[in-house]
């Protein structure tokens, strides 16, 4: 039996909560199928799509002021398969405990964490050089690369993550809770400047 069987239909290929404005996105699964996989979620199909295979739908889930909240964009359209990694890239810079949090989120879920570092020039705001990142998360990782739960590599600089129909991965946003998101790594970048560690 699903979890739950209540959604809303929706005119329009968007919905704003907050100050935030969610797309709508295709799954390419039926709509009973959508229902079991995020049956627990806040769920907005777009009813243009109602009696296609490929469903448009919003999925948002609450976000508790303690908890993290976890939306899915697009849905793949492969089933999961064990042993495979979520991918997330940044600069990093420096690695700090709302990063670690993020990375945790997926590992909690029984995934791998693959660490993209974009290859950027230093400066104000980039202290570090891509290896010098890549080495100071591998040293914090160590245990979780040793036994490849963790992996660290240096991509080149990107301007937009892009896709096409059909992906076999699903692309998730975390939103942080707000002890997590008021992390700063400016902040930790000038702290350090003050204690001479940059």
């Amino acid at each position: 039996m699903m979890a739950n069987t209540h959604y809303n239909v929706i005119d329009q290929p968007f919905l704003v909560i907050g100050d935030k404005q969610y797309m709508a996105q295709s799954f390419n699964m039926s709509l009973k199928n959508l229902l079991e996989k995020y049956g627990d979620s806040e769920i907005h199909i777009v009813r243009e799509t109602l009696d296609q295979p490929i469903i448009r739908a919003i999925i948002v889930q609450d976000n508790p002021d303690n908890e993290w909240q976890k939306i899915v964009h697009v849905g793949s359209s492969l089933p999961a398969k064990d042993g495979r990694y979520a991918m997330f890239v940044g600069r990093w810079q420096p690695l700090h405990k709302g990063h670690q949090e993020l990375f945790k989120q997926a590992m909690d879920e029984g995934k791998n964490v693959l660490i993209c570092i974009r290859d950027i020039e230093p400066d104000e705001k980039n202290p570090f050089s891509a290896d010098e990142v890549r080495q100071n998360i591998e040293q914090h990782y160590a245990d979780e690369v040793s036994n490849g739960k963790v992996k660290v590599m240096v991509i080149p600089d990107i301007s937009s993550v892009e896709f096409g129909r059909g992906v076999g991965y699903d692309i998730i946003e975390r939103v942080p809770p707000q002890q997590i998101g008021d992390i700063s790594a400016t902040k930790i970048r000038e702290q350090m400047r003050k204690e001479g560690k940059l």
